[in-house]
């Protein structure tokens, strides 16, 4: 009968028993980064070592829906700001109120980030005393999206005090249904303010949450592999490490795991930040330019810290390629390829490529990441892929912790590369890869954009009406050109051309595709309803007008 000792791993970066449960550890690793449980005793009580409160005023914007596009920041600041609380609750539903935050920062913190966290349960921005919009900010039940604003990354004691103003809007981020998702919204819902404060951050600590976090999902994704048993053994030893009261050599574990690269024939992942915003749906096209504004904010302070941070906000102009994922909806016929020739009926061609990751909205998380290559239909034939990440159909975009995420998983062994990179690089390696490509001939069908009924059907009239109205218009407008002459109608055509492209703008503004077939909220309808009829005075002016000059 042999003996065999049980000894530790050759490795001195692993110090861990073979022998260890999975059942046990990676709940273990899991529960030591989340606030699942335990945050008594985990990393999330260590996160924020102190916390002090702020000075809150309040002021309400009269009106409702779009009530905030009658006011300036430079209006909203000398109003009459009243004492407010955390408990207090704001509403309804679409109005608008703003906060002044004012607070001093404790010279102990100096040294540390210093954020603002807030809470409304709503949509919010934060916006500077000089009215320059800062961040957007994202709470409540769908979701803590975006909670806290980096005050400053390294806080010098003896600053003056800070102020700052919040904007929140009375909706959540996909808009404010008491119920199922496409539920009417409460026009009466209230927000309750549950947080506001400054917080210092312990960037070591957060460093570290991140660290488990995506070894945590390398052990749970790749094993049986020898690569996950080796992120599950990494992750437990980091646990052990930090309970004993040694964080820096915990964060060396990770450092050294993660390091690790690739092969060369490795399959990269384009990641490419987006923010999907609907024009309209469960939310007015009046909130949708806040949403805008909070959106594209966030990204520009992402970048800030996160050089390699590449958002992309595309226009749909002379395009050359062709990329969509929604085709990855069809439940009955599956499209066959990923990344493919798309012949047209006229012969021509166009690179056309499908996400392999059947999402605009991904959170740069392991899954995903080997969700994308294994489910790619044309192995082999080409070596990147999109990764499109990012909060979308109501707004947000990336987030720092996804920003976080995608730089550990950069070159690590046993996932995919992830590049952030953006369309025209993607594209210009895929056309290096294109005479490996398939041929698709014809039609591409979304099955789940069929035409369908619908309780808005003059939304439907209203737009092909105003079509003939414009295109009447163009043509009378064109034979007043010919007939005249170029120099007799320039004033006529530069005044034409200015009418006719704000009449198209409102158009296809109404053509948006939970617009025009009925399936946003009701309040969206009369106002398109007013766009539609504006477009087509407008045409009838510029008809009108030419037929005068001709006859």
């Amino acid at each position: 009968m042999f003996m065999v000792e049980s000894r530790k791993m050759s490795d001195p970066g692993v110090q861990a028993s073979i022998h260890k449960d999975v059942n046990t550890t990676l709940p273990r690793v899991y529960n030591y980064y989340t606030a699942t449980r335990f945050r008594q005793v985990n990393l999330i009580d260590r996160l924020y070592p102190d916390t002090r409160s702020v000075e809150l005023s309040h002021w309400a914007v009269p009106g409702g829906e779009g009530a905030w596009q009658e006011w300036s920041f430079e209006d909203v600041v000398q109003q009459n700001f009243e004492p407010t609380s955390l408990g207090e609750q704001f509403g309804p539903t679409w109005s608008t109120h703003w906060f002044k935050v004012n607070f001093q920062v404790p010279d102990e913190w100096a040294g540390s980030e210093v954020r603002l966290r807030w809470g409304s349960n709503s949509e919010a921005a934060v916006w500077s005393p000089d009215g320059s919009i800062l961040q957007g900010l994202s709470t409540g039940d769908t979701g803590s999206l975006r909670t806290d604003f980096t005050i400053t990354n390294s806080y010098e004691a003896g600053s003056p005090p800070y102020t700052l103003y919040i904007e929140m809007a009375a909706n959540r981020l996909l808009g404010a249904s008491p119920g199922d998702l496409i539920d009417p919204p409460d026009p009466e819902m209230r927000f309750t303010l549950s947080r506001a404060e400054i917080s210092q951050l312990d960037s070591r600590i957060y460093k570290l949450t991140r660290d488990l976090e995506v070894l945590y999902q390398l052990a749970e994704q790749l094993m049986p592999d020898q690569r996950g048993y080796q992120a599950l053994y990494t992750a437990n030893q980091m646990v052990n490490s930090i309970t004993a009261g040694d964080d820096s050599v915990a964060s060396d574990l990770a450092d050294q795991y993660l390091a690790k690269g690739n092969g060369e024939r490795a399959h990269t992942l384009a990641a490419i930040g987006n923010c999907h915003i609907d024009s309209a749906w469960l939310w007015p096209y009046s909130e949708t330019k806040r949403k805008v504004a909070r959106s594209f904010s966030s990204q520009l302070k992402l970048m800030e810290d996160y050089p390699e941070h590449i958002f992309v906000a595309s226009q749909h102009v002379g395009l050359t390629r062709f990329l969509t994922q929604k085709l990855s909806w069809n439940t009955v016929n599956k499209f066959p390829h990923h990344s493919f020739l798309w012949e047209g009926i006229d012969g021509t061609t166009v690179l056309a490529h499908f996400p392999p990751g059947d999402s605009y909205s991904m959170s740069v998380t392991v899954t995903e990441a080997l969700h994308t290559v294994n489910n790619l239909q044309d192995k082999g034939r080409a070596g990147t892929s999109a990764f499109l990440f990012g909060y979308g159909d109501g707004g947000g975009g990336p987030t720092q912790d996804m920003l976080e995420r995608a730089r550990r998983l950069k070159d690590t062994d046993g996932c995919p590369r992830m590049q952030m990179m953006n369309p025209d690089e993607l594209f210009g390696r895929l056309e290096k890869d294109q005479h490996n490509l398939c041929r698709w001939v014809g039609e591409l069908f979304l099955e789940r954009h069929n035409g369908t009924y619908t309780t808005q059907a003059d939304m439907k009239r209203l737009c092909r009406e105003t079509e003939f109205k414009l295109r009447d218009a163009e043509f009378l407008l064109s034979q007043a050109v010919a007939v005249l002459g170029p120099a007799a109608a320039s004033s006529l055509l530069q005044q034409s051309l200015l009418t006719l492209d704000g009449a198209w703008k409102k158009t296809m503004l109404n053509q948006f595709h939970d617009v025009l077939p009925g399936s946003g909220i009701a309040i969206i309808y009369p106002e398109a309803t007013r766009l539609y009829q504006e477009a087509m005075t407008a045409a009838q002016d510029v008809f009108h007008n030419a037929a005068n000059a001709i006859f």
